[in-house]
């Protein structure tokens, strides 16, 4: 029972990931500052969720992230 509700944390983690890089990428496209600042704040978000939960980050979304966003 417990490694069921632990799998099941894991994957509403990894879906928030998912949800937060594509809101990221979407404000990158606006070109604004607020939409930068807004995207690495996103990006920082995915990182905690991700060390937070032990979640490994999809390929895409670890190389769409560069390392300054993310502290």
């Amino acid at each position: 029972m417990a490694s069921d509700s632990k799998q099941l944390i894991r994957q509403i983690a990894a879906e928030r990931i998912e949800i937060l890089f594509d809101l990221a990428l979407n404000e990158l496209s606006r070109h604004s500052d607020d939409s930068n600042t807004l995207s690495r704040s996103y990006a920082s978000k995915i990182a905690r969720i991700s060390a937070h939960y032990r979640v490994k980050m999809p390929k895409h979304v670890e190389q769409g992230i560069c390392n300054r966003c993310h502290f």
